[in-house]
């Protein structure tokens, strides 16, 4: 799994990935949620986590602003919103700092691919990686 989430920073374009284990590990430094991901290999999905700081910066109230409004970005994002989450998106981007600014530009680009198609009935807001 560590392989393929090395492979994932360039996907997501951010500096740092860590799995859900990790995220709840290290509680003090500044996390950002950034998908339900199905590793090549494996069943369930794990929960991945962009690092964009440290406690310094997950203790700021710019980073509680930018968490809430990240927060309400995937949850337009789940629930097929995806013109609210590009809009959230664009201003999350000129808020978050740049060890993590390459996600917003990552998930503009895939809201506005599903805003542009039609999703099936049965749709998961689920990524597969299939690389490493």
């Amino acid at each position: 799994v560590a392989s393929r989430l090395e492979g994932a920073c360039k996907i997501f374009e951010v500096d740092i990935i860590g799995s859900e284990t990790v995220h709840s590990e290290a509680p003090d430094f500044a996390w950002l949620e950034i998908d339900s991901v199905l590793v090549k290999g494996k069943t369930r999905p794990v929960g991945l986590y962009a690092l964009a700081g440290d406690s310094a910066v997950a203790a700021s109230d710019d980073f509680a602003d930018l968490t809430r409004l990240h927060s309400a970005m995937l949850a337009a994002y789940r629930n097929r919103d995806f013109a609210g989450a590009i809009a959230m998106a664009k201003e999350a981007a000129s808020r978050a700092p740049a060890a993590v600014r390459g996600l917003y530009s990552y998930n503009l680009r895939r809201f506005t691919q599903l805003a542009d198609s039609v999703q099936d009935a049965d749709w998961r807001p689920l990524i597969a990686l299939d690389e490493k």
